[in-house]
């Protein structure tokens, strides 16, 4: 058997090389490549749009929840604020209260005491 020479041996393998890149641009070039990569593009785009309409789902969640817990948030510190005041206004009572029944102690500590020395005036006017 007789080797081959080197230009034929080159000539051979352009040959190969351009037939495969014939076959591999027919196959690029096919109709069926075209609608598979078609579908993919079509199933990638849906992808996305879904995956967009999810992000945009959550974003409307995230933010009915920060309104939610800001009006939690406001009702709570009204709430607070109304049992503050409620607060100051029971120890402005207690404090009134106090202070009236402090002086009606004190009334009566000195009522008692006029009533003690008008006993003693009288029991002195007596005797002497």
């Amino acid at each position: 058997m007789k080797e081959k020479s080197f230009t034929e041996r080159r000539s051979s393998a352009i040959d190969q090389k351009q037939e495969q890149l014939k076959n591999y641009q027919a196959r690029m070039a096919s109709p069926e490549l075209k609608a598979r990569e078609a579908a993919r593009r079509a199933i990638v785009d849906a992808r996305n749009i879904r995956m967009a309409e999810r992000e945009a789902i959550r974003a409307k969640e995230r933010e009915i929840e920060e309104a939610t817990r800001a009006e939690r948030e406001a009702a709570l510190e009204a709430e607070r604020e109304a049992e503050r005041l409620l607060a100051e206004e029971t120890k402005a009572a207690d404090a009134a209260a106090a202070l009236a029944r402090a002086s009606r102690v004190i009334a009566d500590e000195v009522a008692r005491k006029a009533q003690r020395d008008a006993k003693y005036a009288a029991r002195k006017a007596r005797k002497g």
